[in-house]
């Protein structure tokens, strides 16, 4: 794998963001996660403030890959066909290897998640309708499925939940400017995700800088936005 990108599956560290979307941000978005009350058996209002927590978070992580995944899917069909074979940031990889690669993870978690075996996109598939595949895998798992359940992680077996809110969001937040730089989209992120990535990042500077994660950090230009300086952190040349 090229560095300064993306390896295997979610190879991208993320920290939970604490600011979910809102308004038309979620069109679109999966059903929130059902599941079972806990039973009556446990303590009264400490419980039910207990599962009260765990449900929001399920519904903020979903809240917030939906709008990131929405934007991913925004610039792929925005690319124009004769866009996906142009060079991406990841070097050595093309616009169609980067939505390979995110389509390719949203399958695997959006299978296991529905208790069905992945596939994986093939190279004489048409891009943009494999991608649609992958997007109605992932988000018919996450409405459906539950978050708890545990998937293979790069760190081993993680709940969904936790998978999802700290790998794929930011895997799927970098690689949207990937893809726009490489096809000449959209590349503007949204902000307040860039920065709570960003943030959660940092203090991880050291444990990134391996083979197969990220290579080295970018000087970022002097007075650069928020935006710029996380790219630059993860090797992106901006």
């Amino acid at each position: 794998q090229p560095d300064g990108c993306a390896a295997g599956s979610n190879s991208v560290v993320h920290h939970d963001l604490t600011t979910p979307p809102s308004g038309d941000a979620r069109q679109g978005h999966a059903t929130p996660l059902a599941t079972a009350a806990p039973a009556t058996t446990e303590r009264g209002a400490e419980a039910s403030h207990r599962w009260d927590m765990v449900r929001a978070m399920s519904n903020e992580v979903i809240d917030r890959v939906t709008v990131l995944v929405n934007g991913f899917d925004a610039r792929v069909h925005a690319a124009s066909a004769d866009s996906w074979s142009n060079a991406a940031p990841c070097e050595g990889w093309t616009a169609r290897d980067v939505v390979v690669h995110v389509g390719n993870n949203l399958l695997r978690l959006g299978a296991g998640l529905q208790g069905q075996p992945p596939r994986e996109i093939t190279a004489d598939e048409d891009i943009v309708a494999a991608w649609d595949e992958a997007k109605s895998t992932f988000f018919t798992g996450v409405g459906t499925g539950d978050l708890s359940t545990a998937l293979p992680g790069p760190f081993g077996p993680m709940p969904a939940e936790q998978m999802i809110g700290r790998f794929v969001s930011t895997d799927v937040l970098v690689h949207t400017w990937d893809l726009a730089r490489a096809t000449g989209g959209d590349e503007q992120l949204p902000v307040e995700i860039v920065t709570a990535a960003y943030s959660g990042l940092k203090p991880m500077d050291a444990m990134i800088r391996q083979p197969g994660v990220f290579g080295p950090k970018v000087e970022a230009p002097e007075g650069a936005d928020v935006q710029t300086e996380f790219l630059c952190f993860l090797g992106r040349p901006v």
